[in-house]
């Protein structure tokens, strides 16, 4: 089910370790059409990753977002949901 916003929207994080996070939303074809976050280190804790479509160019409609953590010693992945969220942006 989508998350309907109308401009901004904040996506809560919280990481068990410091990790290398992306963030990439995704238009409902799957390609990448914005990256709020990609490859920045995080630390440990409570987060959130701040979605304006006005700034990201995003278009009113439904896209997924992808959010995946990385081990930055290791390169192994830490975390990825089984699916994407969704969300619906109204402008």
């Amino acid at each position: 089910v989508p998350n309907p916003f109308m401009a901004s929207t904040e996506i809560p994080l919280s990481l068990s370790a410091d990790a290398i996070v992306d963030v990439a939303i995704l238009d409902e074809s799957g390609r990448v059409v914005a990256r709020p976050i990609h490859n920045e280190r995080l630390a440990a804790g409570e987060s959130s990753v701040a979605i304006d479509a006005q700034k990201l160019g995003l278009a009113s409609g439904s896209y997924a977002v992808r959010v995946s953590a990385i081990d930055p010693l290791t390169g192994a992945l830490l975390w990825r949901p089984e699916k994407p969220l969704m969300l619906s942006i109204l402008r």
